[in-house]
Protein backbone atom coordinates (compact mmCIF):
# COMPACT_ATOMS: atom_id res chain seq x y z
CA UNK A 1 0.00 0.00 0.00
CA UNK A 2 1.21 3.47 -1.20
CA UNK A 3 0.65 6.13 1.86
CA UNK A 4 0.97 9.66 -0.25
CA UNK A 5 1.37 12.57 1.86
CA UNK A 6 1.47 16.47 0.70
CA UNK A 7 4.70 18.20 1.51
CA UNK A 8 5.87 21.58 0.21
CA UNK A 9 9.05 22.46 -1.50
CA UNK A 10 11.82 22.75 1.15
CA UNK A 11 13.18 26.27 1.11
CA UNK A 12 16.72 26.80 1.10
CA UNK A 13 18.43 28.97 3.50
CA UNK A 14 21.83 29.45 4.96
CA UNK A 15 23.12 28.06 8.33
CA UNK A 16 23.39 31.87 9.42
CA UNK A 17 19.93 33.05 8.29
CA UNK A 18 18.68 29.94 10.55
CA UNK A 19 21.13 31.01 12.87
CA UNK A 20 19.57 34.45 13.23
CA UNK A 21 15.86 33.69 12.37
CA UNK A 22 15.79 30.15 14.24
CA UNK A 23 12.52 30.93 15.89
CA UNK A 24 10.98 32.70 12.83
CA UNK A 25 12.02 29.38 11.09
CA UNK A 26 10.26 26.97 13.78
CA UNK A 27 7.02 28.76 13.74
CA UNK A 28 7.14 28.54 9.73
CA UNK A 29 7.45 24.75 10.14
CA UNK A 30 5.09 24.32 13.01
CA UNK A 31 2.22 26.41 11.68
CA UNK A 32 2.78 26.46 7.91
CA UNK A 33 3.98 22.91 7.19
CA UNK A 34 7.23 24.67 5.40
CA UNK A 35 10.09 22.60 5.07
CA UNK A 36 13.59 24.13 4.71
CA UNK A 37 16.79 22.69 3.88
CA UNK A 38 19.95 24.17 5.52
CA UNK A 39 23.52 24.71 4.06
CA UNK A 40 26.42 25.57 4.71
CA UNK A 41 28.60 27.32 2.03
CA UNK A 42 26.21 26.38 -0.33
CA UNK A 43 26.75 22.35 0.88
CA UNK A 44 22.94 20.64 2.00
CA UNK A 45 23.35 19.67 5.51
CA UNK A 46 19.99 18.70 7.20
CA UNK A 47 16.71 19.17 6.34
CA UNK A 48 14.14 20.48 9.02
CA UNK A 49 10.47 19.30 8.62
CA UNK A 50 7.45 19.41 10.53
CA UNK A 51 7.28 16.58 13.33
CA UNK A 52 4.05 15.27 11.61
CA UNK A 53 5.24 15.22 8.48
CA UNK A 54 8.21 12.82 9.66
CA UNK A 55 6.03 10.86 11.60
CA UNK A 56 3.53 10.10 8.58
CA UNK A 57 6.60 9.33 5.89
CA UNK A 58 8.06 6.96 8.45
CA UNK A 59 5.19 4.75 9.61
CA UNK A 60 4.27 1.39 8.33
CA UNK A 61 0.91 0.54 8.28
CA UNK A 62 0.13 -1.55 10.96
CA UNK A 63 2.36 1.35 12.94
CA UNK A 64 0.11 4.12 11.57
CA UNK A 65 -3.14 2.25 12.54
CA UNK A 66 -1.34 1.64 16.63
CA UNK A 67 -0.36 5.57 16.64
CA UNK A 68 -4.07 6.22 15.35
CA UNK A 69 -5.99 4.10 18.05
CA UNK A 70 -2.53 5.87 20.73
CA UNK A 71 -3.87 9.25 20.35
CA UNK A 72 -7.68 8.46 19.96
CA UNK A 73 -7.38 7.03 23.22
CA UNK A 74 -5.43 10.56 24.39
CA UNK A 75 -7.97 12.58 22.85
CA UNK A 76 -11.17 10.99 23.99
CA UNK A 77 -9.25 10.10 27.91
CA UNK A 78 -8.57 14.38 27.11
CA UNK A 79 -11.23 16.08 25.48
CA UNK A 80 -10.18 19.47 26.25
CA UNK A 81 -6.38 19.37 25.84
CA UNK A 82 -5.44 19.61 22.33
CA UNK A 83 -2.61 16.47 21.72
CA UNK A 84 -0.45 18.97 19.71
CA UNK A 85 -0.32 21.40 22.68
CA UNK A 86 0.55 18.84 24.88
CA UNK A 87 3.78 18.18 22.72
CA UNK A 88 4.66 20.93 22.16
CA UNK A 89 4.43 22.06 26.04
CA UNK A 90 6.63 18.97 27.23
CA UNK A 91 9.32 20.22 24.57
CA UNK A 92 8.98 23.64 26.34
CA UNK A 93 9.22 22.25 29.92
CA UNK A 94 12.42 19.84 28.48
CA UNK A 95 13.81 23.06 26.57
CA UNK A 96 13.70 25.24 30.05
CA UNK A 97 15.58 22.19 32.21
CA UNK A 98 18.51 21.60 29.56
CA UNK A 99 18.80 25.83 29.53
CA UNK A 100 18.81 25.60 33.29
CA UNK A 101 21.79 23.03 33.61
Amino acid sequence: MVIYVHMTVPQMISATDARNNFFQIISQIYFEKQSFIVNKAGIPMVKITPFEENIKTTLTQDKKQEFSSFTSYFQNKYKKINLSNLIVKERNRVYKSLKSK
